[in-house]
């Protein structure tokens, strides 16, 4: 039988002493690329910001006790591990993941806020896992159909759905 190796392990440790992700100080093992897998766990100084919409890590695993803002046109081709929380803070769509729904789905017992007004979220085929919340003041949101399988929060701001596409908490323990 063939072997397949794990991709090589980068791990966020903020001894640089800034946010920069594109610093090699603040990664154990370089600057992450589209082969390895990449953690921000917590008990940093300080984490990532203004991620580069540009940046590819193979995978993504975000700690319990991290927050981070995402650019929804990130490529993580083999997904994401959420524990913690993400923030989008862009308008657009978030296709229940990144990049379109094409890539970085999402997994783990995290939270998703959705920051801005202009935010849509569009299910689609791949169901939801981690909760989301709504928290953009005066915000209306479109809920463009789909599955969430953790809890819903409205913070601030509207959820408003569709009959033609409806969108369905799948959760029997959800919070809504």
């Amino acid at each position: 039988p063939n072997n397949i190796d794990a991709p090589p392990v980068t791990n966020w440790t903020g001894l640089a002493n800034n946010t920069d992700w594109n610093n090699a100080g603040n990664w154990d093992n370089g600057i992450p690329n589209g082969n390895m897998k990449t953690n921000i766990m917590a008990g940093a100084s300080y984490y990532p910001a203004a991620i580069p919409v540009t940046v590819t890590p193979a995978k993504l695993e975000i700690g319990a006790g991290v927050t981070l803002q995402l650019p929804l046109a990130l490529k993580s081709p083999l997904g994401i591990i959420n524990n913690g929380i993400i923030e989008l803070n862009e308008s657009g769509y978030f296709y229940s993941g990144f990049d379109g729904g094409n890539s970085a789905i999402i997994a783990g017992a995290g939270k998703v806020v959705m920051k801005n007004s202009g935010l849509s979220f569009a299910g689609g085929t791949k169901p939801f896992v981690n909760s989301l919340e709504i928290n953009a003041p005066g915000a209306r949101i479109a809920a463009l159909g789909g599955t969430i399988k953790g809890s819903l929060f409205i913070t601030n701001g509207m959820f408003i759905g569709s009959t033609a596409s409806p969108l369905t908490i799948d959760d029997a323990n959800a919070v809504i």
